[in-house]
Order: C-alpha cells, then sequence, then structure tokens
C-alpha cells in the first residue's frame, strides 16, 4: 500500500483484497467439485462399461443354451423318427405336453402321422389341439428367456 493513500483508498484495498482471497477459496473449492464430478463420471462410466461387458456375457450364454436346447431337441426327432411309430406313440402318450410339441414341431409330418396314428386317442387329440391352435403359452415360458432391456451407450 501507499503510505500516503487516505483511510477510504486503504479499506477499499483491503475489502479488494479480502474479496480476492474469497474468491480464491471458491475457486478451490469448485476446482475440487470439479475434480470429485469427474471421478464419479468416471466410476458410473467404468460400471456401465463392465454391465454391457456383463450383458453381453449373458446374451452369449442365453444363445449357447438356446443353441444346445436346440440340438438335443433335433437328436430326439431323429430318434424318435428312427423308432416304430407303435413304440414312439408308447413314449409320446406319456411325455408331457410341451416337451412334445418340441419334438412334434421338428419332425416330418410323415413319420409323425404314423406315430400320431398309434398313440393314445386323448393324448392324440390334445396334441392335435394344441398343435393346431399354436399353443405357445407353455413353450414360451421355458424357450425364449426374458428379454432383458439394452444399456445405452453414452
Amino acid at each position: 500500500m501507499e503510505i500516503g493513500g487516505s483511510a477510504a483508498e486503504r479499506a477499499v484495498l483491503e475489502s479488494l483484497g479480502q474479496r480476492r482471497r474469497a474468491l480464491s477459496d471458491q475457486e478451490g473449492q469448485l476446482d475440487l467439485r470439479e475434480k470429485l464430478l469427474q471421478a464419479t463420471e468416471d466410476r458410473v462410466q467404468q460400471r456401465v462399461d463392465e454391465l454391457k461387458a456383463l450383458e453381453q456375457k449373458i446374451e452369449q450364454a442365453v444363445d449357447e443354451k438356446r443353441k444346445q436346447e436346440e440340438s438335443e431337441v433335433a437328436g430326439l426327432v431323429v430318434m424318435y423318427e428312427n423308432m416304430k411309430p407303435k413304440d414312439a406313440a408308447r413314449i409320446f402318450d406319456r411325455l408331457e405336453l410341451e416337451i412334445l410339441l418340441k419334438v412334434v414341431r421338428q419332425m416330418k409330418p410323415r413319420k409323425m402321422a404314423d406315430i400320431l396314428a398309434k398313440m393314445n386317442p386323448e393324448a392324440a387329440e390334445k396334441l392335435t389341439v394344441a398343435i393346431a391352435s399354436g399353443d405357445t403359452e407353455k413353450t414360451a415360458n421355458t424357450s425364449a428367456p426374458a428379454q432383458l432391456p439394452k444399456i445405452g451407450s453414452n
């Protein structure tokens, strides 16, 4: 400060100095908040990336499981198509409708006709109605997993 300054000038200069210090403190706090916010955003982005990776793994596992089930059903189809119709019909009479539909829908109609003719009439009727009506309620619950919402990218 100048030696010759008035008391009013000194008061203004001191007030400005205090204001400068207060602004400097606020700037430091804002910088700290900005760094904390950036760190939080980085953690959130990392978590989103982890969830996306997990979602992909789950989708791959579901696809593998679906392919495995399809392969197993295809094997059953071949096995039942190669059996004598009477023997296959005896087994079909006792199978749950849900499982039976999975197998029957992949069988050749000619082979299925022979088996259907040898089945118990009540079981054959239930199977025919289920096929004709497109009864997929029971099979939808086990054959197709619920669709999960996708995680959007930022």
